[in-house]
């Protein structure tokens, strides 16, 4: 605080009047203590209300905002395909084959369950799955064959499960022919095998009091279109609005799925392995009750650091019971303001527990300091808030200040994140400044009997004993680090060029280190290896199709130019194209070109 003192003659009047403001502030709310005391629980409690009204969206479509070009291409998609949000299942068979007779009717009767096709199940006792519109599997995927002048669509397999060794080798004969099979239904070796289930997420628009009846395939993974009116409106007028998915229809959803998957007629067969947004919410949010450990982890280190930095039980409650009511602050307020919510808010909520402590410890330090220099209580307070809370004050600002500068991103949780943090050590400062002055006057870390020499109640004596054990062994911090603190800038004034090198070289290797990161958006590897959500993934990705895709939306402008072999021409060199500079990274292209000439090759007696 010497230091301070060397400050406080170069401060400017207005730092120097609110230095002087912040010095009656305790005084001020001392006076009115109850009413104050009334006013902060009342507050917490309707704040703290608030935390109800979150909603949590995890898909990666929610990072956009709902003017974002991407999110309104999406939308126009959707229009004219229905919804591209579906779940897909690779499963890797017991007997290694997914052409085998017991596969095949496992797999079959899975799809009759998820579309209920038995009739056996009443919507009301599994309404998640009546989202589910298609269900793609081996089993009814579609072969196109010719019949006289007729062509055919035919399910592959259909009701009849082949048997004999015979019948299973032509089948797998068949499945191979076609070009969309392989990596798609089944992987080259035929060990792991797919099922592809489509849903209506993201196509209930915004005006609409249930859900549509009239969802839409998304018109790949199928060699079926959709000729229907609704197809041919005009792509060019803006696009419907959709209601967003909450996490929790995702978990919902997938619970169901999970009941269905998990019955020991299918899962003594079948190792399952789930990929798409729907799994990946799910998993999110097991992530995020694992969160609620890490939360208490922190709080205890917490604790232990607090009670080694000041040896007083008070000065441990206060501090740690004021950063989780800010977090309750935090997200009430947010559920208030209908925020949606991400797994970030986990780095919210610690950012604050890290950051936000900090103006308490500052304000109990400088108050053990002046009681330590033999003020009472009463002066204490004032000379500790006269000299540390201007420092936080603009401690916080400039925090705040940087991780508002987040919100002019167009990421739209980077934004979440950046205000959200922003509010919490905001609210941290404010309760550290009016509350926690009532706090210390309510149990101070020295207490007036300490101070005056006389002996402690019974149920003190206990807390006393350890922090004195503890002081033997360990120095009392918060009596020799101000001191410690003190000789630093003695020490910067002495030797400025040798202190300016040392930060030089510093931080010309922090640069050098900055511009050897690397910064991954992928979802996936968030997830630690070895996870059975990522290990979904690298199966995926190995064995079969790969849990990525994109989507080329294209507009042509008017009606019926799908009919215009020059616009198939012009797609089908856009396909080439694409996969020529790419490919390394594509597997496979669909599009109308593909339904096109497979359809012309059926006709031609499957010639190239």
């Amino acid at each position: 605080f010497a230091t301070n003192q060397l400050m406080e003659r170069k401060m400017k009047p207005g730092y120097k009047n609110l230095s002087r403001y912040f010095e009656t502030v305790p005084e001020k709310m001392r006076k009115r203590r109850w009413i104050w005391w009334l006013i902060f629980i009342v507050l917490t409690v309707a704040i703290s209300s608030g935390i109800s009204r979150n909603k949590f969206e995890m898909t990666i479509d929610s990072w956009f905002n709902d003017d974002d070009p991407v999110k309104l291409s999406l939308d126009s998609f959707r229009d004219q395909f229905g919804s591209d949000d579906g779940v897909y299942i690779v499963y890797k068979p017991g007997d290694g084959d997914v052409f085998s007779e017991k596969s095949l009717n496992v797999v079959r009767a899975i799809q009759a369950e998820l579309l209920n096709e038995n009739e056996t199940r009443i919507a009301k006792d599994a309404p998640w799955l009546e989202r589910i519109t298609d269900v793609k599997t081996i089993v009814n995927a579609k072969v196109l064959t010719v019949e006289g002048d007729s062509l055919l669509s035919k399910a592959l397999v259909g009701n009849q499960i082949p048997s004999s060794n015979e019948e299973k080798e032509a089948l797998r004969k068949t499945a191979l022919a076609q070009k969309k099979f392989p990596l798609f239904y089944f992987s080259k070796d035929s060990s792991y095998g797919g099922i592809y289930i489509e849903t209506d997420f993201g196509t209930i628009p915004l005006d609409a009091d249930s859900k549509t009846d009239d969802s839409k395939s998304d018109g790949f993974g199928d060699d079926e279109m959709d000729t229907s009116e609704t197809q041919a409106s005009d792509i060019s007028a803006a696009p419907t609005k959709y209601k967003s998915t909450e996490s929790a229809e995702y978990v919902e959803f997938m619970n169901a799925i999970d009941e269905i998957l998990e019955k020991p007629e299918y899962a003594d067969h079948f190792e399952y392995y789930k990929v798409g947004n729907a799994p990946l919410v799910q998993t999110n949010m097991v992530i995020m009750q694992e969160m609620g450990p890490m939360f208490m982890g922190m709080i205890l280190v917490m604790i232990v650091l607090l009670w080694f930095l000041f040896r007083s039980l008070s000065a441990v409650v206060w501090p740690t019971m004021l950063v989780v009511l800010t977090t309750f602050w935090m997200m009430g307020l947010a559920g208030f303001a209908g925020t949606t919510l991400t797994s970030m808010v986990m780095l919210s909520i610690m950012l604050v527990l890290a950051v936000g402590i900090a103006d308490s410890i500052h304000i109990l330090s400088a108050y053990l300091y002046f009681r330590n220099h033999e003020e009472d209580h009463t002066t204490a307070l004032k000379s500790a808030y006269g000299k540390a809370a201007l420092p936080c004050l603009l401690t916080t600002v400039t925090t705040m200040v940087g991780l508002l500068a987040l919100v002019i991103t167009p990421i739209k949780h980077i934004q979440v994140f950046g205000y959200t943090s922003a509010l919490g050590i905001g609210l941290a400062f404010i309760i550290s400044i009016y509350w926690l002055p009532l706090m210390i006057d309510l149990w101070s870390p020295v207490t007036k009997k300490a101070a005056s020499g006389i002996s402690l109640p019974l149920w003190r004596r206990p807390f006393a004993w350890l922090a004195g054990l503890i002081g033997r062994l360990i120095p009392n911090l918060s009596r020799w680090l101000p001191n410690l603190l003190n000789k630093i800038l003695p020490i910067v004034d002495k030797h400025p060029k040798k202190i300016i090198l040392i930060f030089s070289l510093i931080l010309a290797t922090a640069i050098f280190g900055a511009t050897q990161a690397k910064i991954d958006t992928n979802l996936v590897e968030q997830v630690k290896k070895g996870h059975p959500f990522r290990t979904a993934y690298e199966i995926v990705d190995r064995y079969m199709m790969g849990s990525q895709n994109l989507e080329v939306f294209l507009d042509m402008g008017k009606m019926d130019a799908m009919k215009d072999p020059a616009v198939l021409k012009a797609m089908e060199k856009l396909e080439i194209s694409v996969v020529g500079k790419y490919s390394d990274l594509i597997v496979r292209t669909s599009s109308m070109v593909d339904v096109v000439k497979e359809t012309y090759q059926v006709l031609n007696e499957n010639r190239e």
